[in-house]
């Protein structure tokens, strides 16, 4: 199976990389120094930020190497997300989505402070969507200035999650528990799912179908963008479902009590997979195009070594 997926969390506070084939666990990064909250890819790396660091680390897939870093954020890295040649964090205190420019992680620019603590991001059509606490709105960022453009209604509560599917945002979070579907052409209000039944932590994308985790009910649900119905949903994942990705034919759930990465066939929401234990709350997931390639004495060499020119080391 083609592409990695990636997880991120508390207590081992590295990231892991997974082989989707089977679930295992083929590397991982060096300590981050703290807990990882926010994990992104973009092109060829992994970007992942988090508590104490506050810093962006430039990850090298074929080994999972520290490539570079950004300057601090100037509190916790909540979220991260990619668009162009950039990657933007979101966080705590400093409160702003800042732009970082991944050929040297240099700070490009900044947005204005969104009031509250920033937990998600996402992109979509040139723009850059943030959400988060206290001012409970979905703001639209034009990446060029970091302004703010416009924003959505207010949420009714902590946002927690924002995904893209086609020509819609999705947000998720607290006190409403619902998934609210946003047009970002004027940031209304187009609809929105059922009660989740707990606060949704995590949102993702795959074919034509959204995806919304979290607590108290903690199972995946798969959303019909169509009429924003839930179509089917997951086993229970036995503890609040904080991470959502999504790569090829498969759903990938992470979070707390479990600690452990489960693939979904998305079908019929049947668990398929499962990781080792990640040694701590999973906070975040994401996957790359990027195949891990195994060495395996001399004669994998030449192929090790195409894995690193493939994911631009050498090149």
């Amino acid at each position: 199976m083609a592409g990695t997926v990636y997880a991120c969390g508390f207590t081992t506070k590295k990231v892991f990389q997974y082989d989707p084939s089977d679930m295992s666990k083929v590397a991982e990064s060096v300590d981050y120094g703290g807990d990882v909250i926010g994990l992104t890819t973009l092109d060829n790396y992994v970007y992942a930020g988090g508590y104490t660091t506050q810093k962006v680390w430039q990850i090298d897939p074929t080994d999972m190497s520290k490539v570079a870093e950004s300057p601090d954020y100037g509190g916790a890295i909540r979220m991260l997300t990619a668009l162009g040649d950039y990657v933007y964090a979101g966080g705590v205190t400093t409160k702003k989505v800042i732009q970082y420019d991944t050929s040297d992680m240099s700070k490009v620019a900044e947005s204005p402070d969104y009031g509250g603590t920033i937990f998600a991001l996402t992109a979509l059509g040139g723009y850059i969507y943030a959400g988060g606490y206290l001012t409970q709105k979905v703001w639209q960022i034009d990446p060029s200035d970091m302004f703010e453009i416009t924003e959505s209604p207010d949420y009714g509560g902590s946002i927690r999650a924002l995904t893209a599917l086609g020509s819609y945002i999705y947000a998720g979070g607290y006190t409403p528990h619902k998934v609210w579907q946003i047009d970002p052409t004027d940031m209304s209000k187009v609809a929105e799912s059922a009660d989740y039944g707990g606060n949704i932590l995590a949102l993702t994308a795959l074919g034509s179908y959204v995806y919304a985790g979290g607590y108290t009910t903690e199972k995946v649900w798969q959303i019909d963008p169509s009429d924003m119905s839930k179509v089917a949903e997951s086993p229970d994942y036995g503890g609040g479902v904080i991470g959502l990705t999504a790569l090829g034919s498969y759903v990938y759930a992470g979070g707390e009590v479990i600690h452990k990465v489960f693939q979904y066939d998305p079908s019929d929401m049947s668990k398929v997979a499962e990781s080792p234990d990640y040694g701590g709350s999973i906070r975040g997931l994401t996957r790359s195009d990027y195949t891990y390639t195994p060495v395996v004495g001399l004669e994998n060499k030449s192929g090790n070594i195409a894995a690193k020119m493939m994911a631009g080391k050498l090149i």
